[in-house]
């Protein structure tokens, strides 16, 4: 059978047919998919490499603060209001000192108006306060102390670190354990702790001040979280926790990455974490 001219046009220029172009996509779907987990894996990374850099820059800036004043900073509220005159700013002026806890008063075992009270595990050792980095005392921008996940970390130090009479390299009291209640450094004499909840953030607060997200109730990284710093009673004892990092569920998730100066002047310990 014989086509006219204009009937060979309309064929030559009909297009494609559905099946064709679902070919197409799907044949451009099975290309572009591992660009996407390449990238996902990217961003973890980065957010990984941040928080790291993050913790790196902080305990740097510690150690200087100590060389000039003399002590660590006291924690900062971790709960309050990112245009609050106290977000960044050293709780009380900066004065943490048990003297002035015994007037408010506020024990071990209790948080109150974004600070935390826990007792050492190490006799003969003073509190342990826990709250957020004092960004304006260390003379930092907010975001240079934010992890990258855009929260704020938690930072824990020896109450009679901060006080310069009572200062003392030997005074350390944080604790820090495994999962089988192994200690991670000797004597539980860590002089202060920096932490970031990680990608989960379970327990954090972003920049905000707002949760995001429950502590969990079982697993490692209870004893590293706080639901309320503004009016709460918890556990008396100033342990934190590590764990080999897992995404696993059930209560045995641990994604926290944390930097700790120990009284014997261990390194720092670096935990990492991976997902795929």
């Amino acid at each position: 059978m014989l086509l006219s001219r204009k009937q060979k046009d309309i064929r030559v220029n009909k297009g494609f047919t559905l099946i064709e172009i679902s070919i197409a996509i799907i044949v451009v779907g099975l290309l572009i998919t591992p660009l996407f987990r390449l990238y996902d894996t990217y961003q973890t990374q980065q957010k990984l490499d941040n928080t790291q850099k993050t913790l790196e820059i902080v305990i740097r800036e510690m150690e200087m603060y100590k060389d000039v004043q003399g002590v660590y900073p006291c924690p900062a509220p971790m709960d309050v209001a990112r245009n609050s005159p106290d977000n960044g700013s050293a709780m009380n002026n900066n004065d943490c000192s048990a003297a002035f806890f015994a007037t408010i008063p506020q024990v071990a075992g209790e948080c109150l108006n974004g600070v935390c009270l826990k007792a050492s595990v190490r006799p003969a050792t003073s509190d342990i306060i826990i709250g957020t980095l004092p960004f304006r005392n260390l003379q930092m921008t907010e975001e240079d102390t934010l992890d990258g996940y855009g929260n704020r970390l938690l930072y824990a130090v020896t109450q009679d670190l901060t006080d310069v009479e009572e200062f003392n390299t030997e005074a350390g009291g944080i604790s820090i354990v495994d999962t089988a209640g192994n200690k991670m450094v000797a004597n539980d004499s860590a002089m202060f702790l920096l932490l970031s909840f990680g990608p989960s953030k379970q327990g954090g607060y972003n920049k905000n001040g707002v949760q995001m997200g429950s502590c969990p109730t079982v697993g490692p990284e209870v004893n590293n979280c706080i639901d309320d710093y503004t009016n709460s009673t918890i556990a008396t004892d100033a342990i934190f926790s590590y764990a080999p990092i897992t995404t696993a569920t059930g209560g045995n998730n641990f994604d926290h990455l944390l930097k700790f100066h120990s009284t014997r002047e261990q390194r720092l310990w670096r935990r990492y974490f991976f997902f795929f």
